[in-house]
């Protein structure tokens, strides 16, 4: 997994960080999935006799945007990463920060939108096997390991 290991409030107060990069890195995603379309719209539109699009201008500055687009969601995932959290799904906002519980490391699960972590799943689930991180589970001997920076 990771080498440095969060706590729910740690998660928390990462949180607005968190927000708006991801809030940005879904903007970027459907404009980038729009130029990408746009491109190809264009470029079936048809080919002049020497074989090249007839719009190519507009098919090249279209690719052009997309690219610059893709670049720019890199350089959002790499700094979400390098807070040492995962991006799990852009498009639903999905954010993991490693932990560990009762000896046993896991993910803390966000979604984008929601107020704080609530949430963990082991390292081999997902979402939809995500489970409530109440006090109890985190301090009623289960979470008392979690470790902080490392």
């Amino acid at each position: 997994m990771a080498g440095r290991y969060f706590r729910p409030e740690e998660a928390n107060r990462l949180l607005p960080t968190v927000t708006a990069a991801m809030t940005r890195l879904q903007a970027i995603d459907a404009e980038a999935r729009r130029r990408q379309q746009e491109a190809a719209a264009l470029a079936a539109i048809g080919r002049a006799p020497d074989g090249r699009p007839i719009m190519a201008a507009d098919v090249r500055q279209a690719r052009e945007a997309y690219e610059m687009l893709v670049r720019q969601g890199r350089t959002i995932l790499e700094s979400i990463r390098g807070l040492g959290l995962e991006v799990r799904s852009i498009e639903y906002g999905l954010v993991d920060f490693p932990a560990t519980l009762g000896g046993e490391e896991v993910w803390l699960c966000w979604r984008l939108g929601e107020a704080r972590v609530a949430f963990y799943h082991g390292q081999g689930e997902g979402f939809a096997k995500r489970r409530p991180l109440s006090a109890e589970v985190w301090r009623g001997g289960r979470g008392t390991d979690a470790a902080g920076a490392g």
